[in-house]
């Protein structure tokens, strides 16, 4: 605040600009038969501003097996989870 010219008061404003920060972690057996399983996916948000993240699984070619989007405030974790089922070798795609 000033008048004329004079500066009669100030405040000094610190600003933090932080990044999102989401780790994952996922949870499935090394090797299964042909009968279902199950699949943990883990996200945690560590950094200090809400994140959205979108998160799908898919296998190449055939349709998703999990599509969401996930909202995570700084601290939150979340946990999703799907069961598959596999007859052959093959790779998931976890972008």
């Amino acid at each position: 605040m000033s008048e004329a010219g004079t500066v009669l008061d100030a405040a000094e404003l610190l600003l933090d600009v932080s990044a999102p920060a989401v780790i994952h972690e996922i949870t499935c057996p090394e090797f299964t038969g042909d009968e279902a399983f199950p699949v943990k996916i883990r996200l945690a948000n560590t950094g200090k501003i809400p994140t959205n993240v979108h998160v799908s699984v898919a296998t190449g070619g055939s349709p998703s097996l999990l599509v969401e989007d996930v909202v995570l405030n700084p601290g939150e974790e979340r946990i999703l989870s799907f069961t598959d089922t596999i007859t052959a070798d093959r790779v998931m795609i976890l972008p």
